[in-house]
C-alpha cells in the first residue's frame, strides 16, 4: 500500500499565512463597509463635533488635536448695542441634557443684560480641555464682534491628557493619541483599529490616570493666552472653576484611585495656578460642597451601570441656582482690568 506523498511544512505554513492574510482582508473590508470612519471615531457620527487639526496660532497648544463644533448663539431682546457674552468650556459649560431655554448660561446672560440686549454665544463642547478652550475662542474671534465678557469654565479634568472621551456615552479613543509604535496602525487599518477599541477602554477604566507632568505648564500658558487674547479685544475675562455635581456626596476619605479624589486635586492644582498668576477666579467649588444639586438623570443611569464614579453635570432644576451664583461672584468682585463687573 503506497503512501501518499505528505505536503512539505513550508506550503502548509504558507497556506496559513495566506489563509490569515485572506481572513483579515476580509474583516477589513466588512468593516470599512460598516463603518464611515475609523470605529474609534465613530461615536462622533451625529454629534456635531470633529477633529480638526490643532491651530499652529497658538503655541501653547501645539501638539494637540481638539474639538470643533457650531457656537450655539442665542440673542435676547433689549436696548441696543447688545451685551456680548461668550461662553467657552467643556460639557458643563455646555449645560448638557438641558434646553438652552433653562440652561444656566442663557439665564445668567438675561441677569446680565438688565434689560439691555444680550448675545449669548455659548462655544463649549464635551471633552475640551484647557488647549480646546483656547482653540475655541481664536475660531470665535476670527468669526465674529468682540465680545464684552467671557466666562472659561474650567473642569476638575482638564490637567488629564486625553486618550479616551466620551460622546453621548459612547467611547471615542483618538488614535493621534495612541503611542507612537501603534499609531501607525490604528491611524490606517480599520480591524486594528476596531481591536483597539474593544481593549483599550477597559485597560483605561483599570488603571490609575496619572497627570500628565506638562499639563500645568499647558494650562499655565493657555489660560495666560486667553488673558492676552481678551485684553486685545477689550473683554472682561473670568475663569469658572467648575465641580462635579456629585462632589457633596463624595466619600470624606475616598480610596486613593477614586474620581473624587482625583477631581478634587486637579480643581486645586488649577485654582492655586490662576490665583498665583492673579487671574479673576469665580470659584464654584464652596457652592458645589454646600449645595444639594439636583443631578442630571443620565449622569445617575452611568453611575448606576458602573461608567462613572460620580455625577458630573446639573440637572435642569439647578441650573437657575447656579446661574445666580455665577452672578452674586461676578458682583462681588472687579474686573480683570480694574474695571468694574456687569451689575
Amino acid at each position: 500500500m503506497s503512501r501518499r506523498p505528505q505536503t512539505p511544512l513550508q506550503f502548509k505554513a504558507l497556506a496559513l499565512v495566506l489563509g490569515l492574510g485572506l481572513a483579515a482582508l476580509c474583516v477589513e473590508i466588512g468593516l470599512r463597509l460598516h463603518f464611515h470612519r475609523l470605529p474609534s471615531l465613530a461615536a462622533l457620527d451625529g454629534s456635531g463635533l470633529e477633529l480638526p487639526p490643532s491651530d499652529p496660532s497658538l503655541p501653547a497648544c501645539a501638539n494637540t488635536l481638539e474639538w470643533a463644533s457650531t457656537p450655539r448663539v442665542r440673542t435676547l431682546p433689549g436696548a441696543l448695542p447688545p451685551l456680548r457674552v461668550w461662553f467657552a468650556g467643556d460639557s458643563t459649560t455646555a449645560a448638557v441634557g438641558v434646553r438652552d431655554e433653562e440652561s444656566w448660561w442663557l439665564l445668567l446672560s438675561q441677569a446680565l443684560g438688565g434689560g439691555r440686549a444680550v448675545e449669548a454665544s455659548n462655544l463649549a463642547v464635551p471633552g475640551a480641555d484647557t488647549c480646546a478652550i483656547l482653540q475655541q475662542l481664536n475660531r470665535r474671534k476670527a468669526q465674529a464682534p468682540p465680545p464684552d465678557l467671557v466666562l472659561v469654565g474650567v473642569f476638575a479634568d482638564d490637567l488629564n491628557a486625553h486618550l479616551l472621551l466620551s460622546v453621548q456615552a459612547r467611547p471615542v479613543l483618538l488614535p493621534q493619541a495612541a503611542p507612537p509604535w501603534l499609531r501607525p496602525l490604528v491611524m490606517r487599518s480599520y480591524a486594528a483599529n476596531y481591536l483597539w477599541l474593544g481593549i483599550e477602554p477597559r485597560r483605561e477604566s483599570i488603571r490609575e490616570r496619572g497627570l500628565d507632568p506638562r499639563a500645568l505648564t499647558e494650562f499655565r500658558a493657555a489660560t495666560g493666552q486667553m488673558v492676552e487674547w481678551s485684553a486685545e479685544v477689550g473683554a472682561r475675562l473670568y475663569f469658572v472653576l467648575m465641580a462635579p455635581s456629585g462632589l457633596r456626596d463624595c466619600p470624606e476619605r475616598p480610596r486613593p484611585d477614586h474620581e473624587c479624589l482625583r477631581l478634587a486635586q486637579d480643581l486645586d492644582r488649577m485654582a492655586e495656578v490662576l490665583h498665583q498668576d492673579g487671574r479673576a477666579v469665580l470659584d464654584l467649588r464652596p457652592w458645589f460642597r454646600e449645595t444639594a444639586v439636583p443631578l442630571l438623570p443620565n449622569d445617575l443611569a452611568l453611575v448606576a451601570e458602573g461608567r462613572l464614579e460620580i455625577p458630573l453635570h446639573v440637572a435642569a432644576e439647578g441650573q437657575a441656582p447656579l446661574a445666580s451664583e455665577v452672578l452674586r461672584l461676578i458682583r462681588e468682585q472687579p474686573g480683570p482690568a480694574g474695571q468694574d463687573s456687569p451689575r
